[in-house]
């Protein structure tokens, strides 16, 4: 059984999945307390399945992007349960989730004889606040061919009409701020506009969550890195907020202070 958790969005979402797939319960709620709010859904979520947190294989977790605390606050759980198990905790990026759902919603559309956005690449853009977007490529398929990246909406658009040479498909709410966008016919709007926490682990991949290989250092280890260093191929992370940004809070400068003449730290 694999516990599933994201908080990298303004909806904290959390499911349990069955080693072969299955989704065995699910949950989201628009949190303004991602922590507690986790924990409370994480519960249930163990209740309805029927499942014991002795169960439990591994944790799954959205690294991001999305603003750092709320990010960190779902790291820090699944690390905590992780670790207090002793059990595998393993990273997704939060876009890929949401692409993945983008995909299966076309195929779902088109086997019920629905034309929904049936093909095409698009991107998946969500909030980073400051005026700003996180946002990541796909190709028709769901496979991320750039990002994720952190600009502003404006740029975001043109990135995304240099790489399609059309209007920009977009899932995820990060143009929720921006409404103009989509009423002036700049982006379309297709697909969620949030994770839903199960798709964390078909990102890995369900037979890859608890291969040797994906824990013996092979996770994509982007802590303090920047979006530079993120890895196009990659599909799991290590469980650490995917933070394209500096942090806002600066460590403080040291005093200078005389001592016999010389300064000292």
């Amino acid at each position: 059984m694999f516990l599933c958790l994201d908080t990298a969005t303004s909806r904290t979402t959390v499911a349990m999945v069955s080693g072969a797939g299955e989704l065995l319960a699910e949950s989201a709620v628009d949190h303004s307390d991602p922590g507690e709010v986790a924990l409370t859904q994480i519960d249930s979520a163990l209740d309805i399945a029927n499942v014991a947190k002795s169960d439990l294989a591994a944790v799954v977790v959205g690294v991001g992007p999305g603003p750092y605390t709320s990010t960190r606050v779902g790291c820090v759980v699944a690390q905590t349960i992780g670790f207090t198990l002793g059990i595998p905790t393993v990273g997704a990026c939060t876009h890929d989730a949401i692409a993945l759902q983008v995909v299966d919603g076309r195929a779902h559309a088109l086997a019920h004889g629905d034309d929904w956005d049936p093909h095409g690449a698009f991107i998946v853009a969500t909030d980073a606040r400051r005026k700003e977007i996180y946002w990541a490529a796909y190709d028709e398929h769901g496979s991320r061919v750039r990002g994720p990246e952190v600009a502003k909406p404006d740029a975001v658009v043109e990135l995304a009409r240099d790489l399609f040479g059309e209007t920009p498909a977009v899932a995820g709410d990060g143009f929720a701020r921006y409404p103009d966008f989509a009423d002036l016919g700049q982006i379309r709007l297709v697909g969620p506009k949030h994770p839903s926490a199960h798709w964390l682990a078909n990102v890995i991949g369900i037979d890859n969550v608890l291969t040797a290989e994906l824990h013996s250092g092979a996770l994509v280890d982007h802590e303090s890195n920047g979006q530079d260093l993120v890895d196009l191929q990659a599909r799991a992370f290590a469980p650490y907020p995917l933070y394209l940004r500096e942090p806002d809070a600066k460590p403080a400068a040291q005093p200078t202070v005389e001592y016999e003449g010389r300064p000292q730290q």
